[in-house]
């Protein structure tokens, strides 16, 4: 996450959630995270894919933060294959 502004960028909270829904992914686990990312500069978060089933899962990471552009959603996509 790259902070272009002038200001430090605070991050208020995350969330991964089902598509379409504002349920809580279980799909997917926050592992750790940047909670303040000056100007110009660079901050993390580590996602782990956990699924629940095989197939196509998919999910979206939200970001709340002090952004003047307010909330910012990532999409999120993993494939699970049963074992043989």
């Amino acid at each position: 996450l790259f902070n272009s502004g002038t200001e430090s960028l605070i991050i208020r909270g995350l969330d991964i959630l089902e598509p379409n829904s504002e349920m809580i992914s279980r799909n997917f686990v926050l592992l750790n995270r940047s909670t303040t990312i000056p100007p110009g500069s660079i901050g993390t978060i580590t996602l782990q894919f956990t699924p629940q089933t095989s197939g196509l899962t998919t999910a979206s990471l939200r970001i709340r933060s002090n952004s003047v552009r307010g909330d910012i959603a990532i999409r999120l996509q993993g494939r699970s294959e049963r074992p043989e």
